[in-house]
């Protein structure tokens, strides 16, 4: 009785002016938060290519060009080590507990730029014949061809008339490109903390303390909740329906069959043709009285597990009752 009353606290908190004034607030902080991240984002690679620049001006002057010799890497190499970075930091974002904040994701955009920065000038790409070319409002000095950076007025990747430099912006370009089906894994900790709460939730059932049982689903609920937006949808709907499908059990033992119907409400759109879904919402709807809709649930729950012998006992006490 204590979570449904906290439950009902909550939901009438958050229609209020205050809680609305207050999520306002917190949707400017976040826009105001990735406004700043963007404009350290630029002075960053302001800051590398004017390093890129001065080191290719310091190599000018210490050797004449016919003799300067340069130690480069093969391309595959070189690949491989962006490639194998992003792995690192997608594998690094998917392990946090909590879904990823804009701040995170250009953290990693920084790691990779000073990284890709480090190599040096990069290979022009070529491009498309025909290709559309794009201004920028905010930049003038750009254009972007086939998905690539040019200077505006002589439309080159590198340009020394210019001063312009964007191999290394480009070639980044093209390395996600390339990864875009590459999807970081799993998060195996999150799933761990899942499946120790739903056992915890087990056991409590087991040894009838349906209240411990339902906090437990609760907190799993809440840590599934978070899963990170790549994960498989799949397994995470069955996984939420099977863990207010639990929780619903609790409420019934309970005796708040209306809090439980809308669990089991959630539970038959998030795990279609499961009969113990159907078998638990027909229970829930016997509690609120509501024995003919009840019987229905019982009867699609009956077609989907016909050998079920109780969803066939549950279809006809609910129609003896009608």
């Amino acid at each position: 009785m204590w979570i449904i009353r906290k439950l009902a606290k909550q939901r009438r908190r958050a229609r209020t002016p205050e809680a609305l004034l207050q999520r306002q607030q917190q949707r400017e902080q976040a826009l105001a938060d990735v406004e700043v991240l963007e404009y350290r984002l630029g002075e960053h690679q302001q800051i590398c290519q004017q390093q890129h620049q001065e080191r290719m001006q310091q190599n000018r002057k210490a050797k004449p060009k016919r003799k300067q010799r340069r130690d480069v890497e093969p391309e595959l190499v070189q690949r491989e080590r962006v490639q194998l970075l992003l792995r690192e930091a997608m594998a690094e974002l998917s392990t946090s507990a909590a879904a990823p904040m804009p701040e995170q994701s250009f953290v990693i955009i920084l790691i990779v730029l000073q990284m890709a920065s480090s190599f040096g000038p990069r290979p022009l790409f070529p491009t498309e014949s025909g290709a559309a070319a794009h201004s920028l409002a905010s930049l003038a000095s750009v254009t972007i061809v086939d998905g690539l950076l040019h200077c505006t007025q002589h439309t080159k990747q590198v340009c020394l008339e210019c001063n312009a430099d964007y191999s290394t912006q480009n070639f980044l370009t093209r390395q996600l490109t390339a990864n875009r089906g590459a999807l970081p894994p799993p998060n195996p900790q999150m799933a761990q903390a899942i499946q120790k709460l739903k056992t915890e939730g087990n056991d409590h059932f087991r040894a009838q303390c349906h209240f411990e049982a339902a906090q437990k689903y609760t907190e799993a609920i809440n840590v599934a909740a978070q899963r990170p937006l790549w994960d498989s949808a799949q397994n995470s709907m069955e996984e939420m329906a099977v863990l207010m499908s639990n929780r619903a059990a609790c409420l019934l033992e309970l005796g708040h069959p209306a809090e439980a119907y809308w669990d089991t409400e959630v539970v038959t759109r998030l795990k279609r043709g499961w009969s113990k879904g159907h078998f638990r919402m027909g229970r829930a709807l016997m509690g609120m009285g509501r024995c003919g809709q009840a019987a229905g649930e019982f009867q699609v729950g009956s077609q989907l597990d016909p050998e079920a012998k109780e969803m066939r006992a549950a279809v006809e006490n609910a129609q003896l009752l009608v």
